[in-house]
């Protein structure tokens, strides 16, 4: 099964497929090339489709969503094998750098997970996103920092830390 859903993610579209568990679920994190200009509902449809393919196969699937706040995508990632949370609270992968955007689906299908979930400092004492960021919200580890950085209405996101990561090196 687990060759099945890394057919159908990357047929989905995702470049990086990886697999972890949460609980009692199984877990398809899908990560696709991009940084914020990539719409996270259009992501969401992309992992519905991988979850309508598992339920097609007799298996309960639903998708994890960027906007359900409950479970960090990031995290799943990391725990999957695709990269490692740098210090900029950013998934860093090795093909795409920073510039990933990640989505899920949790599923009952029997799925070989990673079950390696160790990842190591990536950043290696690197400060250039810390240093680079305006808000400081790197070196306060605050969200609220970076959001209250840019206007909310505006539809450019404040993308730096991202911009001067040096990965994939």
């Amino acid at each position: 099964m687990t060759d099945f859903a890394k057919k159908t993610a990357l047929e989905a579209g995702a470049e990086l497929v990886g697999f972890t568990s949460h609980g009692d679920e199984q877990i398809v994190v899908l990560g696709y090339p991009g940084n914020g200009c990539i719409d996270l509902l259009e992501l969401d449809r992309l992992a519905e489709g991988v979850a309508g393919k598992f339920e097609k196969h007799g298996y309960s699937s639903r998708v994890i969503s960027s906007h359900d706040g409950g479970v960090s995508l990031r995290m799943l990632a990391e725990d999957a094998g695709l990269g490692f949370v740098g210090r900029s609270g950013l998934l860093i992968t090795a093909a795409f750098g920073a510039r990933v955007r990640l989505s899920a689906v949790a599923t009952t299908a029997p799925l070989a997970v990673n079950e390696d979930h160790s990842a190591a400092d990536g950043c290696m004492g690197c400060r250039i996103c810390e240093d680079a960021c305006p808000s400081k919200a790197i070196k306060h580890k605050s969200v609220e920092m970076c959001r209250a950085h840019v206007d909310p209405p505006a539809e450019d996101r404040c993308t730096i830390c991202v911009d001067v990561c040096p990965y994939p090196r």
